[in-house]
């Protein structure tokens, strides 16, 4: 049966190890997590296989490539010069994605990352069918605010530039810049609904929530044949300064929502897939009567 809506076509752990890595690339789609337990699923992930992390800006993305970099070597870190001002950002996201492609750690890396949307992600991934992609969710409005309040930092190179032009919460949420960000980089700047959750059930093999993180973070880490793994770092947290501090209100809440709607349908689509495998594993492993906190899943 045709899919619709985002859905995948769901098939059995037998049908993954069979089909190999052609040029589609995944092994392992994450909509089969809609169709199979966790355990089929992880078993017909290929262990060896080389990944892909397309790092969504503010979810927890450089805690986890520090992550890959430690456990599968080797890592490369693919990213552009923002020293660079002769050539556009658009323009050195092609270049970096070329010159990695043209590169020898193409051939030999375990595991990649960067702030690679989706489009240039699948010329890399053409290059090296075996190729598997993952990413990492957040809720849209701490996404938005986390990113507002990131780039008024010293840590994003272009912050002088970025408080100038936007010099409030709700001139970046009005921008469109700040829209949609996630699902840009799940499937490209022009997708709709249906292709967005498409993407994210068919071309990724894995997609993990922030607010689902250990959970998340040790079930990409058993389809790596790491089973058991936990998270151990939080990086690049934003500091509490002047220019970083910001008054969330019910206004702003509703307008990040309704500016965000390719974020929000894409965020929802993810989490009432992960969470019955959450809460299915929290009943399996917890003690009766503990919490269903995510620190201690799996």
């Amino acid at each position: 049966m045709a899919a619709r809506n985002g859905d995948a076509k769901p098939h059995s752990a037998a049908d993954s190890r069979s089909r190999g890595t052609g040029a589609r690339g995944p092994d392992v789609r994450f909509g089969d997590l809609k169709t199979q337990s966790l355990d089929d699923y992880l078993a017909a992930a290929p262990p060896a296989a080389p990944w892909f992390f397309v790092h969504i800006p503010k979810t927890a993305g450089s805690s986890f490539s520090n992550e890959l970099r430690a456990v599968l070597k080797p890592y490369k870190n693919v990213h552009i010069d923002y020293t660079n001002r002769d050539r556009t950002h658009d323009q050195q996201l092609n270049d970096c994605v070329d010159q990695f492609i043209a590169s020898p750690d193409l051939a030999r890396v375990r595991s990649a990352s960067g702030h690679i949307p989706f489009p240039l992600a699948t010329r890399i991934q053409a290059a090296r069918p075996e190729l598997q992609l993952m990413t990492i969710l957040r809720a849209p409005v701490a996404r938005v605010v986390s990113d507002y309040r990131y780039q008024r930092t010293e840590m994003h190179p272009p912050h002088r530039q970025f408080i100038a032009q936007f010099p409030t919460l709700l001139s970046y949420v009005e921008h469109p810049a700040s829209h949609d960000k996630m699902a840009r980089f799940v499937a490209g700047p022009q997708a709709d609904r249906a292709t967005v959750l498409r993407n994210a059930m068919e071309k990724f093999a894995f997609i993990g929530l922030l607010e689902m993180y250990a959970f998340s973070f040790t079930t990409f880490f058993a389809l790596t044949g790491n089973p058991g793994r936990m998270p151990r770092e939080h990086l690049r947290r934003t500091p509490a300064t002047r220019e970083t501090e910001v008054e969330v209100t019910p206004e702003i809440v509703a307008r990040i929502r309704e500016k965000n709607p390719l974020d929000v349908a894409l965020y929802s689509h993810v989490h009432a897939i992960l969470r019955p495998h959450r809460d299915a594993r929290l009943q399996k492993r917890q003690p009766k009567g503990r919490g269903d906190g995510d620190a201690a899943v799996l």
